[in-house]
């Protein structure tokens, strides 16, 4: 059933970058509604059986995705701070469930360096002019950052369930590299190329789906 809902995500993704920029907000408001309420119904249906505290945790970081999803669809200011909010409590969510899987390492701490200094280095620019908006995305980057190198360096503990292991932790590279793309647009006002909305699209919600699947292990 997961695999369907699966589908159900990519039918709906596509469905929303169909309307996004022409539709209405009502059919951008399903289409999306539709996607990340799909991705959370992955992790429900999937869970049957899985650990339980991490199944928990990763269904409750994608349920705080989803209001995230709802909230960005807003474009007044108020609505994307409070959407990226929840979307960094559902990194916290993420943190903590693959902190189940794997204990604190030293790896995690490389790791964490190596991204925090090369999204330093793609952001420079902006982080010489710091304000609260900037503050705000650096904290909310340290988190990414944590989580990802956190995913990834629970592929050298040798789990059985390593399948569901690469799964959570291409999930968390591809979350990065949308976050990081979508970032940029905003930042360096190149948002209108298509093709950067239309990768971080594709890029989010293949790591949703990765990320609910690896609730089997």
């Amino acid at each position: 059933m997961q695999y369907l809902f699966a589908a159900l995500t990519g039918v709906f993704a596509i469905g929303y970058t169909v309307v996004k920029d022409s539709g209405g907000l009502l059919s951008r408001l399903f289409f999306k509604s539709a996607a990340s309420v799909m991705f959370v119904m992955i992790a429900y249906s999937a869970g049957v059986g899985s650990n339980k505290a991490y199944h928990t945790l990763i269904l409750l970081g994608l349920c705080l995705s989803l209001v995230g999803d709802v909230l960005l669809i807003f474009t007044q200011i108020k609505y994307i701070i409070t959407g990226a909010a929840f979307f960094l409590l559902a990194h916290l969510c993420y943190i903590a469930a693959f902190y189940v899987v794997v204990p604190p390492s030293a790896l995690d701490l490389v790791l964490f360096a190596v991204l925090a200094t090369i999204g330093a280095a793609v952001f420079r620019k902006t982080l010489k002019n710091p304000g609260r908006l900037v503050i705000g995305g650096a904290v909310y980057a340290v988190v990414l950052c944590a989580m990802t190198a956190k995913a990834v360096s629970m592929l050298a503990a040798h789990h059985p369930e390593v399948i569901y292991v690469v799964f959570a932790a291409v999930g968390a590279v591809l979350f990065a590299l949308s976050d990081m793309s979508l970032a940029h647009g905003w930042l360096y006002r190149d948002s209108e190329k298509g093709w950067i909305s239309s990768f971080s699209a594709i890029a989010y919600y293949s790591a949703q789906i990765l990320i609910a699947l690896s609730v089997m292990m």
